[in-house]
């Protein structure tokens, strides 16, 4: 059953409101050409307007995601512009209803109307009338100060340090969000394609937590090293060992129940379909710029389900947040930087060499 979000009752604050945030300036990593390096410069802070909140960011990871739109792939925002979205930081201002000046919040990045039939029924990731994403289209956490809607904050549990929950907002909810919508169940087997990455790791631990038996599968000996530290019953590094052959020992020849892919690419996609069981379902969450192709016989004559996974909803941080609050869960950050050193990780990320998550630090 999911976590339930308990809401806080706390008394109005207005923090600030007649201060003039647009005359200030902060420090970002400002993205000014696609396939170019970020620049640390001073630009404006962010300015805000009734409903929303400043927010002193402490926290945010860096994910695929932002190298996708370094690179002119997934989205193409105004040039120049600040990336970040797995963002936690310190309510700095704003007149605001339930937080006080310093609470310790989550962005959800999705900046959702709140009306429209998918935020309804609590899928705001599909939002038919989204008002901002973070990082994307909206100035993000690779600056020291980002503003958004009152009701994207999500309070942090004590307990919980800022870079873990940094990437609860993105990496780990988008982890659980894909073991939700799997359906997957005690004793099945799951296999997970980029099992070392931050979403891999996590998704790992989640798997484990139900009582599922996990292949993790990795490029390198370090990513099946992490994914056998957080859980893994086996793994598989394919630049060593022929995916299908392992998995099909491991599964006494049937194939897993579940494939999670966390890649997203031809090579990971085709193979973890021909893999699978009888009625087995594959959860695509990562992407890449080329195509697959999946028999459309074999989808039907074995009952295969397709899945696509898209990020985190706001519970699915919630319910993230509340597991590392009581230990059940470990956002794996394996690497803290200072702004200044946004490019060496994005380098890392690019060329496999970070494992876990990275998180710049302010």
């Amino acid at each position: 059953m999911p976590l339930k979000e308990t809401i806080v009752d706390h008394n109005s604050f207005v923090l600030e409101p007649h201060l003039n945030f647009c005359d200030c300036q902060m420090k970002a990593a400002v993205l000014e050409d696609y396939g170019k390096p970020l620049a640390i410069k001073d630009v404006q802070k962010p300015q805000i307007k009734s409903g929303e909140v400043l927010i002193k960011v402490a926290a945010c990871g860096v994910c695929r995601t932002d190298l996708k739109i370094i690179e002119g792939m997934a989205w193409k925002p105004n040039l120049p512009h600040v990336l970040g979205h797995e963002v936690a930081g310190y309510v700095e201002a704003g007149e605001v209803e339930n937080f006080k000046k310093g609470d310790s919040v989550v962005v959800n990045q999705y900046y959702a109307c709140g009306v429209c039939y998918y935020c309804r029924i609590g899928s705001e990731t599909l939002c038919t009338n989204l008002k901002g994403h973070l990082g994307f289209d909206e100035s993000g956490g690779f600056g020291e100060f980002v503003k958004a809607p009152e009701r994207n904050l999500i309070k942090i549990p004590n307990g919980v340090p800022l870079e873990e929950a940094a990437v609860a907002g993105c990496a780990v909810g988008s982890s659980l969000h894909a073991v939700k919508k799997s359906n997957i169940r005690a004793n099945q087997t799951a296999l997970v394609q980029g099992a070392g990455g931050g979403l891999g790791v996590s998704t790992v631990q989640l798997l484990k937590l139900s009582g599922v038996n996990v292949i993790g599968v990795g490029i390198s000996e370090e990513e099946v090293k992490t994914a056998k530290r957080y859980g893994a019953d086996n793994t598989i590094n394919v630049k060593e060992t022929g995916l299908i052959e392992a998995v099909k020992k491991l599964t006494d020849g049937l194939g897993p129940d579940v494939v999670f892919d966390f890649v997203g690419m031809k090579e990971t996609v085709e193979p973890g379909f021909q893999l699978l069981r009888p009625g087995g379902k594959m959860v695509v969450v990562g992407y890449g710029p080329e195509p697959f192709q999946i028999g459309a016989q074999q989808l039907t004559m074995r009952e295969i389900e397709l899945i696509g996974s898209r990020s985190a909803t706001r519970q699915d941080i919630v319910d993230v947040l509340e597991m590392s609050r009581k230990g059940k869960l470990a956002p794996v950050v394996n690497k803290i930087l200072k702004l200044d050193e946004i490019n060496t990780a994005l380098r890392l990320l690019k060329d496999h060499a970070a494992v876990g998550r990275s998180a710049i630090k302010f």
